[in-house]
């Protein structure tokens, strides 16, 4: 059934791209071998009414922001290649947004209390309405007891699920470039998706997240000119899968302080 899902999933987001031009965009028709032109054109018969708008890093970046936070991962790390894809495809798709409507401030507060054991009120003295929202995540903007004011960002509910499922759909797609498509071999698929993946699941822990805020925070600190918000440690946890959220409460800049060490850092 797993794999199933996956093909399904790896069908829709193929289709995604078919509609909007964006697997064999017609720009590049003089660079394809007469077979594959051949499927380009046929393809372009479902193409749908937006396919005749943008570039095609344009396009891309339209069809990835769709698919979940895996896709736009992947179209992240693309438009970093602009020695390869060409300065304005990277451009074009440096552009491409990470958001999502915001999920119910009720849910985020519950998410909240799970993942750290502890009731919001004990927590803070307000806890406001969503900030901004993106696939993985969303910020509120929130009170602590002392008075300070602080960002809290919480993971989506559910969302290492969707990341799983989108992972092996994306995993899937690599193996099958990688046998059927021969010229596509030296830009190593798999290995790119597994990158793609590995980074992702990353963003999952925001524990290092923090961590690597704090150290930010601390390196701005030696410069007289630039600073950055402190973390509360006290708000900072990992989403468990089954047990609840991961957060991160971040608030104005304030005193060095130390800092527990994010898992598998010594």
């Amino acid at each position: 059934m797993g794999a199933l899902g996956a093909f399904g999933r790896m069908t829709a987001a193929v289709w995604a791209l078919v509609r909007n031009d964006a697997l064999l965009p017609r720009e590049l028709d003089g660079a394809y071998p007469a077979s594959v032109l051949g499927v380009a054109r046929t393809l372009r018969l479902f193409a749908g009414r937006r396919a005749r708008t943008g570039r095609p890093g344009e396009r891309l970046a339209r069809s990835l922001e769709g698919m979940g936070p895996v896709a736009t991962k992947l179209g992240q790390l693309l438009s970093t290649r602009g020695d390869f894809f060409g300065r304005e495809f990277a451009e074009d798709l440096g552009r491409l947004k990470d958001r999502l409507p915001p999920f119910p401030t009720a849910i985020a507060r519950a998410e909240v209390e799970r993942g750290l054991g502890r009731s919001i009120e004990s927590l803070y003295a307000e806890f406001g309405e969503p900030l901004g929202s993106a696939s993985l995540a969303q910020a509120h903007e929130a009170k602590l007891l002392d008075g300070r004011k602080v960002a809290v960002k919480v993971l989506r509910p559910g969302i290492e699920r969707r990341v799983a499922d989108d992972a092996e759909s994306l995993l899937l797609a690599a193996r099958l470039i990688d046998r059927w498509i021969p010229p596509a071999r030296r830009l190593e698929p798999r290995a790119f998706a597994e990158t793609v993946v590995r980074s992702t699941m990353l963003e999952l822990d925001l524990r290092l997240e923090a961590a690597g805020a704090d150290e930010l925070r601390e390196v701005m600190a030696l410069d007289g000119y630039m600073s950055a918000p402190a973390i509360v440690w006290e708000g900072v946890g990992k989403r468990v899968p089954g047990m609840g959220a991961g957060l991160a409460a971040v608030g104005p800049p304030g005193p060095r302080a130390a800092r527990p060490r994010p898992p598998g850092r010594r």
